[in-house]
C-alpha cells in the first residue's frame, strides 16, 4: 500500500483496530460476538417453518437479559439449535469461561424455559437479572412473580445446594436461583407453561 492510500484509509484502519482489538471505554458493554454464526449452521437442517420460528427464538434469547448477562462476561464460543418440528426448540450456548444458556421453547404447550448455568457465579444481583428476564418474557407486568417471598429447597442431586424458587400468577410461571453451600451462584432460571 503506498503511503497516500495509508493515509486514506488510516481511520477505517483505526477503527478496526479498536473493534478488533476489544478496546472499550469505561461503562461501554463489551462487544457480543452473535451466536448467530454458530447456530446458522446447525438451522440449516431444519425445515423452513422450524428454522423461522428457531431465528425468531435465537433473536429474542440473544437480547435478553440471560444471554446479554453471561456475553457482558465471556465471549460466546458456541451455539446450537435442535429442533422437534416447528414448535419444540432448543437452543444451546457456551461461553468461553464455562457458563452455559439453554433456551427452550414448545409452542404446543406454551412452554419456555430459560437456564444459565454458571462455572463463578456473576456480580449482577440474580433477582435483578431474573425480574428483567420476566418482563423480557412476559412484557411491561411480568408474570407477577413475587420476589418477596421465595420458598427453598434442597437438592435432591446435590443436598448441599439450595435452590429459591419465586413464584408467578401467570402461566405457572416461576424464577429458580441455584446455589451452593457457600453461597455461590450456580443457576439462574425462568420458566413458565400456559
Amino acid at each position: 500500500m503506498t503511503r497516500n492510500r495509508m493515509r486514506r484509509h488510516a481511520p477505517f484502519l483505526a477503527v478496526l483496530l479498536f473493534v478488533c482489538s476489544g478496546a472499550l471505554a469505561d461503562g461501554m458493554a463489551p462487544p457480543v460476538i452473535p451466536a448467530s454464526a454458530g447456530c446458522e449452521a446447525t438451522m440449516r437442517s431444519l425445515s423452513k417453518d422450524a428454522r423461522a420460528a428457531a431465528i425468531a427464538l435465537r433473536d429474542a434469547t440473544e437480547k435478553g437479559p440471560l444471554f446479554v448477562t453471561l456475553a457482558r462476561h465471556s465471549a460466546l464460543r458456541s451455539c446450537e439449535t435442535r429442533s422437534n418440528g416447528a414448535a419444540a426448540l432448543t437452543l444451546r450456548y457456551r461461553f468461553a469461561n464455562g457458563d452455559r444458556l439453554i433456551v427452550q421453547r414448545d409452542a404446543t404447550i406454551e412452554f419456555l424455559d430459560q437456564s444459565a448455568q454458571l462455572k463463578n457465579g456473576m456480580t449482577e444481583p440474580p433477582e435483578s437479572v431474573l425480574s428483567a428476564a420476566e418482563i423480557a418474557a412476559f412484557g411491561e407486568g411480568g408474570c407477577g412473580i413475587d420476589w418477596k417471598s421465595p420458598e427453598s429447597s434442597a437438592s435432591a442431586d446435590h443436598p448441599a445446594e439450595v435452590t429459591y424458587i419465586y413464584r408467578g400468577e401467570t402461566c405457572n410461571c416461576q424464577a429458580r436461583i441455584r446455589r451452593a453451600a457457600n453461597g455461590r451462584l450456580i443457576a439462574l432460571t425462568l420458566r413458565s407453561a400456559c
